[in-house]
């Protein structure tokens, strides 16, 4: 669960006007945090604060359900005579406001004094606003066709790259690093097998001598046992950054433990083999392992998959997660941002509606960095929803008018799904709808 802080004071506008600025530290991107989110704006509003400045310069995201809260509360408050304009907004909460079309009814201020100033002057502009916002959601719905349709002519037109291969070099010997228990019977063994297909082979037998041997040489593959201590954290991390993701890792799982079961974030090996098996097995797999990876580099920059439980620890660990791999995409900023916005998004819902938030279940991600673009897979174990529905209201009404209705209905959220198809060039379910795919070009 994301930590969220709030420290609340008062301060008199020129007119005499008390007001209540909030700072607000951590992150919303989860189901909890949306709800202390919520009860602390309603507390506020309880005690007669209705002019309300969110200082949300240490607040490193908001979700979609966030920005229905705020809806709901601008116009609570609007009716009231009072405001809330939001201020130190980072670009990871802007920028998602701003592609929803919700700048026109969540004020966003650059400073507190300008803040104080938009609420000590307001007048009822709600109509106009609303207006303004129709009008420009149908001119970037259109603007956004036109740009998905030049898009794909110039796909049409590019011409394919030729690679070409030099079959007369000779192959170079693998660089192999073993991360296993002190067996020197089992070593030597494994050295004589790998020395036979030409691969050199490094032993390590603790995770922390594998790490620093790793910062000062380039394995091209990695076999780990499961009993090393450490390990998991080892292959997180390497699987996590883009320089190290495409050295392919093999585990080795003891008899009768479950391949599949994650307990936390996890970012999954390449291959894995369970004992009982023959050695010769395992250096056969793992020279066809290295040999897939090194095709797979031709194509893509950054491929990971990972899983994990639909914990509320567990949920701010993949955020953070995001944001890293977000960092490493090459995107232009505001791009990488908006991408973050709807990963995000996908995650939470796959935990929230998808699994219930059941602790038991688990999300499996495949993410994908090819040369031209970024896939993302994300799966939950829900009995999936009808999302025919969901996309034909996120592309027939603005997000302020779906979230005052479901508001008006006394529900949260709605706008999870127009937020990711704004945020990306292709959004698409399986049919069932407990597998979703987010796709954004690099180039």
């Amino acid at each position: 669960m994301a930590e969220l802080y709030f420290t609340a004071y008062n301060k008199n506008a020129p007119s005499g006007k008390v007001i209540t600025i909030v700072e607000i530290e951590g992150a919303i991107g989860d189901s909890t945090s949306v709800d202390i989110f919520e009860k602390k704006i309603t507390d506020l509003v309880a005690d007669n604060d209705i002019n309300l400045v969110f200082d949300l310069g240490k607040l490193r995201y908001i979700n979609s359900s966030s920005m229905g809260i705020l809806v709901k509360f601008v116009d609570i408050l609007g009716k009231k005579g009072g405001g809330i304009v939001l201020t130190n907004a980072s670009d990871d909460i802007r920028n998602p406001i701003d592609l929803l079309g919700l700048d026109a009814v969540i004020k966003i201020a650059e400073s507190e004094e300008e803040a104080i100033a938009i609420l000590d002057g307001q007048d009822n502009q709600s109509t106009t606003d609303e207006t303004k916002l129709i009008k420009r959601d149908m001119k970037s719905q259109a603007d956004a066709k036109k740009a998905t349709d030049a898009a794909k002519t110039s796909d049409r037109l590019k011409p394919r790259e030729e690679v070409k291969v030099d079959i007369k070099k000779k192959a170079p010997v693998v660089s192999v690093m073993m991360i296993i228990p002190a067996e020197d019977f089992f070593e030597k063994i494994m050295r004589r097998k790998f020395a036979k297909k030409k691969a050199k082979i490094s032993v390590f037998n603790k995770a922390s001598e594998a790490e620093s041997a790793l910062q000062k040489k380039r394995f091209d593959l990695i076999i780990i046992d499961e009993k090393i201590s450490k390990g998991k954290e080892l292959i997180n991390k390497l699987k996590r950054d883009k320089s190290t993701a495409n050295t392919p890792i093999l585990k080795i799982y003891e008899e009768g433990a479950s391949l599949e079961k994650v307990d936390g974030l996890t970012l999954k090996e390449d291959n894995k083999l369970q004992e009982p098996f023959d050695l010769d097995q395992l250096s056969e797999l793992s020279l066809k392992e290295h040999d897939r990876i090194a095709k797979e580099k031709m194509k893509t920059d950054h491929h990971i998959n990972f899983q994990f439980n639909s914990r509320p620890m567990d949920i701010e660990r993949v955020n953070d997660l995001i944001l890293d791999l977000m960092r490493q995409t090459g995107l232009e900023e505001k791009s990488a941002i908006s991408l973050g916005a709807a990963f995000r998004e996908g995650t939470d819902n796959a935990n929230r509606h998808g699994n219930k938030s059941q602790e038991d279940r688990s999300v499996k991600v495949e993410y994908t960095l090819s040369k031209d673009k970024v896939y993302i897979k994300v799966s939950d174990e829900g009995e999936g929803f009808d999302w025919h529905h969901y996309m034909g209201v996120a592309e027939d009404k603005t997000a302020a008018q779906r979230s005052r209705e479901r508001n008006a209905k006394g529900m949260r959220g709605g706008l999870g799904i127009m937020l990711m198809m704004k945020c990306t060039d292709e959004l698409r379910y399986n049919e069932k709808g407990n597998e979703l795919t987010l796709v954004k070009g690099r180039i």
